[in-house]
């Protein structure tokens, strides 16, 4: 499940359910983010421009469970303190992750199909890594599974990655090699944690947009809005 985390830490994301403040509801958009700018000529030929940096932003149609708790950590957060969120999954079904995992996950149920998978656990860097570079080396811990289409994070910076592409390079080992978007921003060492999906957790402040507020109806909290959160580069 993905929302607002209890924590103090990104890294301190151990995946579990109790330490969800709220769950983040539907409709929910994870956007990218980048400065762009274009321009077109008599002859309708376009020129456009795209900035490097690149930010993850999300909104989500409300929340889900204690109102207060949320409540609370909205108003004292304010738009200038760090929060924690663990971003959602694009869960999927079949045995995408066959081969990356030290567990099982292409079990078929009942009705044919096989269970839902998605990334969660950690794995270690094999090598480093400078800014700018798309891919890494990686051997997956005990229990953890990487998907294309999930969010990872490295423990010694802030910034949300994409998995664009998995391949595996060995599988007994639970080798792989990890492509992700954007490139990287800050340098990465060997035997560096990545944190995987439901271990993954996006650092961010709540938008300017966002209602510090909230609606009452007959003495019972109503309404808090929609939630705006931007990642904190």
């Amino acid at each position: 499940m993905f929302g607002l985390l209890d924590i103090q830490d990104a890294n301190d994301n151990d995946g579990s359910e109790a330490q969800l403040l709220c769950l983040l509801t539907t409709p929910l958009r994870m956007n990218s983010h980048r400065l762009s700018s274009s321009s077109d000529s008599l002859s309708l030929k376009r020129v456009a421009r795209q900035s490097y940096a690149q930010r993850w932003e999300l909104t989500a149609g409300g929340y889900s469970g204690n109102a207060a708790a949320f409540f609370i950590h909205q108003i004292v957060a304010g738009v200038t303190e760090v929060v924690f969120v663990r971003p959602p999954l694009t869960m999927k079904r079949g045995n995408a992750a066959v081969g990356l995992s030290r567990e099982t996950v292409s079990t078929v149920l009942p009705n044919g199909s096989k269970e839902i998978t998605f990334s969660k656990g950690t794995a270690l860097l094999t090598s480093g890594a400078t800014p700018g570079a798309s891919s890494l080396s990686a051997i997956l811990n005990t229990n953890s599974v990487v998907c294309e289409g999930d969010f990872i994070k490295f423990q010694n910076h802030s910034k949300l990655y994409l998995v664009t592409g998995v391949a595996v390079t060995n599988v007994p080992s639970h080798a792989v090699t990890i492509s992700v978007f954007p490139n990287l921003i800050g340098t990465v060492t060997i035997s560096e944690q990545v944190n995987l999906g439901l271990n993954a957790s996006m650092t961010a402040v709540y938008n300017t947009d966002t209602v510090n507020g909230i609606a009452y109806q007959d003495g019972m909290i109503a309404d808090i809005g929609s939630v705006q959160l931007v990642e904190q580069l």
